[in-house]
């Protein structure tokens, strides 16, 4: 039997997370981030420093957002599990995590 995550789930953990390692930004509420064409748009407050953030892409497909593996604050590395093309949606919610400093994000795949 299978069974999925929730945001709820995600949100657990971020928050036991965010208690372990309060200097990193992001690990908000994954519901934050969603995007719906016409609608709405991620509500991610920007990261002032280093930051990790799961996203809901679709129902069942979770990435992570990280720049906590570099020194450029809008290098954001995306951890996705699934193969394929990232989504405009994606590239939405990572921007709108990332820090702001008049630069571009540039996402590195892993």
């Amino acid at each position: 039997m299978r069974i999925e995550l929730t945001d709820t789930d995600i949100q657990l953990v971020q928050d036991a997370l965010k208690r372990t390692f309060p200097e990193f930004d992001g690990l908000e509420a994954p519901g934050l981030g969603q995007y719906v064409r016409g609608c709405s748009l991620p509500r991610f407050a920007a990261a002032r420093w280093k930051f990790v953030q799961v996203l809901n892409v679709t129902n069942v497909h979770w990435v992570c957002a990280t720049n906590c593996f570099t020194d450029e604050p809008n290098d954001v590395y995306l951890f996705d599990s699934l193969p394929g093309a990232i989504s405009p949606e994606t590239i939405l919610q990572v921007g709108e995590t990332s820090p702001t400093t008049g630069h571009h994000c540039v996402m590195l795949l892993t």
